[in-house]
């Protein structure tokens, strides 16, 4: 035993003595090489007084002396302070030709080098590779070399366990302090490898204690390797080495790893990685320029979470996670805010996202957690987690302690943990409403606090309550169809809440910048518009296939035709809402959503309203086509006086309007001819379901055009007279039209195929009336 101490003690004194020559050494040729760097610098000096005399001497020795002091300077200074001599009063005369010498010598003027860092001296490419590298490479040498001295002595029996380790011990120790003395002696680059090797081997030294030799309890050999980690942080801090800050970094993240046992310790494991947290956010704090700290530790701490939640999470210890997750965030959230004022010196583009994953991180865990018993709960850390952020931007901003890119961030986070809170909470529909109410708001905050991020936020979000509009099961057909009911149903309500939150976004976003006035407002607009044909359209549809469950067969075909007159009701009405509130507050997407609404009905409407179906259904004027069709009539008779009132604003209204009065004329023009045609239809439709012959049928077929002809004819009569009586020129030539297409009728179809009779009073009734116009 006495032999083994012997060799113990033995190796300490060779790895001091080792340890001590160095600092010696290095000490020395520290010295030499200070003293030879002084002697170049001072020959080079010397060369160029010499120089400078040599070219003062000549004609124009000055300038050309300036211009050579201005090339040489730059490359000497070495990004340190930079010399400029004061300018030379040199005299006529040789004598006086070492003023400016002098000068150069002892300048008076000193200002701070501008110029881009010039490339490395030969000297100093030697310090980095003699003094830095070397040392970096001696210190691992040195830490692999104790490890090689130690496992020979172990496999050679030489020492106990126990004496290995303070072996061990002692020679971190020794690295310690001569790493400390070494700073003292300003060898840092030195000192630093010294304290990073002896950091190394404590340990490892209480690894080997604990997991080898089993000296340790776990506890015990926790709290070394929390002190070995707090040794490492404190001497990095007092020696600016970040080298050794980071050391701290993986040691302390190792020590979980390191030490597990078998039975798991969660509060010790969650007590352990907040101190150590606030250990590193505090170097971080006090050390702004060690970012790279930050989004190491918001990795090392969620990697050890990880680590224990997969085998070890019980629903028991749901509340001791909770807190450790919390505070987990408020340290990251406590750092942010405490940088927050002095973004000088604490601003990276690093310190700015690891709060982005922090909270990416903090939620993903607090979701796994709630999400499948706890929902409510979850809803509600949402929304305080939000009230969090919103509380932070309006103190801080009042305060002026936060820039553009951190007020987006901060209000991006509470408009997305609100959005996530409701998606939750609610489901379909109902989150549909939620979203769009909230983009409202945050276009409200848009406005009060002019951060464009929050527009393109709000509009973010009404995309995707648009996208879940129209991804609820029963928006485009009610199901079941037996409970539906028009207007007073979930569906309405939800197109009413999003087409109010679009009409708000568009009168707010109108108040803004010019850009933003010009082109936001439009696209929203017009989204608005198609969203209230789109409501009505499916209302009405649900309605009359609701009606479908009561009709007999018979009737089905009439409700299909009286559903297509409705739609264009329908549409016609809301396009008239619409062009009336665009003329109103003079906004183009509504008028052109209005005229375009409009176009579509009276199309519907003619193309549908030509026949009536079914025929046998048919009552002269007293029935649901002529009704529509008139109502659409009126219709294009306003859109044309309100045409013509905002014409002096809007050149194409013009055009426009006599696009709708020869749709006015064609759209009467068929409703009059059904109804001419369809009374003869439904009685030719009888005689042909009692099985009559044609002969039966040919003269009411004969009347049916005669009647139709003499329609066109008093049609055409009518509208001369309007055209006259309202002095309207396209009144008169829409009557000359119509008179154009009754003579081509006359001349080729009733002079074809009418019996003699009816030809006769045809052509008779014709120039009559000619006559009568002309």
């Amino acid at each position: 035993m006495g032999m083994l101490v012997f060799a113990a003690g033995v190796m300490i004194f060779i790895i001091v003595s080792v340890i001590v020559l160095l600092i010696r050494v290095s000490n020395f040729a520290g010295r030499i090489g200070n003293l030879e760097y002084d002697l170049q610098k001072m020959l080079k000096q010397l060369g160029r007084i010499d120089e400078l005399e040599r070219e003062l001497l000549r004609p124009g020795g000055e300038k050309q002396a300036a211009e050579q002091d201005s090339k040489t300077a730059p490359h000497e200074s070495h990004g340190r302070e930079v010399v400029t001599p004061v300018p030379p009063q040199v005299a006529v005369g040789p004598v006086q030709a070492e003023a400016p010498v002098i000068a150069q010598l002892f300048p008076t003027t000193v200002q701070t080098a501008t110029q881009a860092p010039p490339s490395r001296s030969k000297e100093e490419w030697e310090a980095l590779l003699g003094g830095r590298i070397l040392n970096r490479i001696g210190a691992l040498a040195l830490v692999i070399g104790v490890g090689f001295f130690l496992k020979y002595a172990i496999d050679n029996e030489w020492i106990s366990e126990t004496v290995r380790i303070l072996i061990g011990v002692t020679i971190g120790a020794v690295c310690l302090a001569a790493g400390h003395r070494a700073h003292r002696k300003d060898f840092a680059i030195f000192g630093q490898g010294l304290i990073g090797a002896g950091t190394a081997i404590l340990y490892l030294s209480v690894f080997a204690a604990f997991n080898f030799y089993h000296l340790l309890s776990p506890t015990l050999a926790f709290v070394c390797m929390a002190i070995v980690t707090a040794i490492a942080f404190l001497t990095g801090l007092r020696y600016d080495s970040f080298a050794i800050a980071l050391l701290g970094w993986a040691g302390g993240f190792l020590t979980p790893v390191l030490l597990r046992t078998d039975v798991p310790n969660e509060v010790g494991l969650f007590t352990y990685l907040i101190l150590l947290d606030v250990s590193l956010l505090g170097l971080l704090f006090r050390k702004p320029t060690w970012f790279v700290l930050e989004p190491l530790t918001l990795f090392g701490t969620w990697t050890i979470y990880l680590a224990w939640y997969i085998p070890h999470y019980t629903p028991e210890l749901l509340g001791v996670t909770l807190v450790f997750i919390s505070v987990v965030w408020g340290l990251f959230y406590a750092l942010e805010i405490t940088r927050s004022g002095n973004e000088e010196n604490g601003w990276t583009f690093i310190s700015q996202v690891v709060p982005i994953f922090s909270l990416m991180s903090f939620y993903a865990a607090l979701f796994i957690l709630l999400d499948e018993h706890y929902r409510l709960w979850l809803v509600g850390g949402s929304v305080l987690l939000g009230g969090v952020y919103v509380l932070t931007l309006v103190v801080m901003s009042r305060r002026r302690m936060i820039g553009e890119f951190g007020t987006a961030r901060y209000a991006m986070s509470a408009f997305l943990l609100l959005l996530v809170a409701t998606a939750i909470h609610f489901s379909g529909l109902g989150t549909v409403m939620s979203w769009a109410l909230e983009a409202t708001l945050v276009v409200w905050c848009w406005h009060r606090w002019r951060h464009a991020p929050l527009l393109y936020a709000a509009l973010a979000a009404y995309g995707l309550a648009l996208l879940k509009l129209f991804g609820t099961e029963g928006v485009w057909s009610w199901r079941p169809i037996q409970e539906f009911e028009p207007v007073l149903n979930e569906r309405f309500l939800a197109f009413a809440v999003v087409i109010g939150s679009l009409v708000s976004t568009s009168i707010t976003i109108r108040r803004g910048t010019a850009f933003v006035r010009k082109v936001v407002p439009s696209f929203v607009e017009y989204a608005g518009c198609l969203l209230m044909f789109l409501v009505f359209s499916l209302e009405i549809n649900d309605y009359f296939k609701l009606r479908l469950i009561t009709l007999t067969s018979a009737a089905i075909e009439e409700n299909e035709f009286a559903k297509l007159l409705t739609f264009s009701l329908a549409w016609g009405a809301n396009a008239l809402l619409l062009f009336r509130v665009g003329a109103w507050k003079r906004l183009d997407p509504l008028l052109f959503s209005g005229s375009a609404g409009l176009a579509t009905a009276v199309a519907l409407a003619m193309v549908r309203g030509a026949v009536f179906d079914p025929i046998e259904a048919f009552t002269p004027i007293l029935n649901y086509r002529a009704l529509v069709m008139t109502a659409v009539a009126l219709a294009i008779a306003l859109q044309i006086g309100w045409l013509r009132r905002i014409q002096n604003t809007h050149a194409w209204s013009t055009e426009l309007a006599r696009v709708f009065q020869a749709a006015l004329v064609i759209l009467v023009l068929v409703l009059v001819t059904g109804e001419t045609r369809d009374v003869f239809q439904r009685e030719l439709a009888m005689l042909e379901a009692t099985g009559s012959r044609a002969e039966e049928a040919r003269p009411l077929q004969n009347l049916q055009q005669l009647c139709i002809s003499g329609v066109w004819l008093v049609s055409s009569v009518i509208l001369m007279l309007l055209g006259l009586w309202r002095k309207a020129i396209w009144l008169r030539y829409s009557s000359m039209l119509l008179f154009g297409v009754t003579i081509l009728k006359i001349f080729t179809y009733d002079l074809s195929f009418l019996e003699t009779f009816y030809r006769f009073i045809s052509f008779v009734s014709l120039g009559l009336i000619l006559l009568a116009v002309s």
